[in-house]
């Protein structure tokens, strides 16, 4: 026991998939000059010093006995891991009440720095990125433009990119990308994304970019028009992935062509309607812009044909037209 004793304590806490790492730890106090020992000290007591995280540190036992030590218990619960270079911080200050000449001793702290590990939780993924400091329920929009019924309108040939966030299992956000190969808490696992088209359920994989810090883009780039929805899953290959996708649900796209196409029912794509014929392309699929079939010349359906002159004995006298 020194009366201007200060000492630091440093913990590692893993939050796994089902459980926490809570650690009891006991702070022994040891007189500081040879001559001194237990007897000459009756008690202590103990409280957390102001500003100290609360959740990190729980005290067991107010006050005890001198040879008993200083019951604490550190525990991960309800905190969210930490970043790289961050800690949570709590000190324990101890006052030993004195039985002989050696005096009181109220200046003893105990200063406590936690590094908390998470698991990512599929479960717990949510959609858009976690402002920091915040639960995973404060996620902000995954992208521009969605509307109130969470559907995302996009034009067939547009790329968007479209975030989310994991999170462990108790709602907070993760500050790791995985897979991770650290090696207190490795994961193997990989997030992959899917277009599932709908209604006939064909799926195309999406790209997944991790940012490293817990936050993901998906980046979709729609085939076909009509209504898909982006689906997330978690796992080492195709074998042992589980769904991921946000408990708010799939995000779904409607993709629609652009302007002046026309959807074309026989491909699931954009064509150029009848009586106007393509030119140029945007990815060698969806026309560039169409243009009226010339007077004399027809197309009589929706497709990425070229306009035909019309027929020995038959005529066209108006720009755009889909006979003669």
């Amino acid at each position: 026991v020194h009366c201007r004793c200060s000492k630091e304590l440093e913990a590692v806490l893993v939050k796994g998939g089902n459980a926490s790492s809570t650690r009891r730890v006991s702070l022994t106090l040891t007189a500081s000059r040879p001559e001194l020992g237990y007897a000459d000290y009756s008690a202590w007591s103990a409280q957390l010093a102001p500003g100290s995280n609360g959740s990190l540190v729980t005290l067991l036992q107010a006050a005890g006995a001198v040879s008993e030590g200083v019951p604490i218990e550190l525990s991960p619960a309800s905190l969210g891991e930490t970043a790289v270079g961050q800690r949570y911080r709590a000190t324990v200050r101890v006052n030993v009440t004195a039985t002989s000449a050696a005096g009181d001793c109220s200046h003893i702290s105990v200063g406590i720095q936690a590094t908390i590990l998470a698991a990512t939780a599929a479960s717990q993924t949510v959609w858009g990125w976690v402002p920091p400091g915040m639960p995973c329920a404060a996620a902000g929009p995954p992208a521009d433009g969605l509307l109130s019924d969470r559907s995302l309108p996009m034009v067939l040939g547009e790329e968007r990119r479209i975030a989310f966030s994991g999170c462990d299992r108790e709602g907070l956000a993760v500050q790791h990308a995985v897979p991770t190969p650290r090696k207190a808490l490795p994961d193997p696992r990989s997030f992959s994304a899917a277009l599932v088209e709908l209604p006939s359920g064909a799926e195309v994989p999406a790209k997944v970019v991790s940012r490293g810090d817990g936050r993901y883009i998906a980046v979709v780039r729609p085939t076909r028009v009509g209504r898909i929805v982006l689906t997330l899953a978690l796992g080492v290959d195709a074998t042992d992935r589980v769904d991921a996708t946000p408990v708010l649900g799939a995000l779904e796209v409607e993709v629609r062509c652009p302007d002046g196409l026309v959807a074309n029912p026989a491909t699931g794509t954009c064509a150029c309607a009848a009586g106007r014929e393509q030119v140029g392309s945007q990815d060698g699929s969806v026309p560039a812009k169409c243009a009226a079939c010339p007077r004399g010349y027809f197309k009589p359906s929706v497709g990425s044909g070229a306009c035909e002159a019309c027929p020995a004995g038959s005529r066209q006298p108006d720009v755009a037209g889909g006979m003669c």
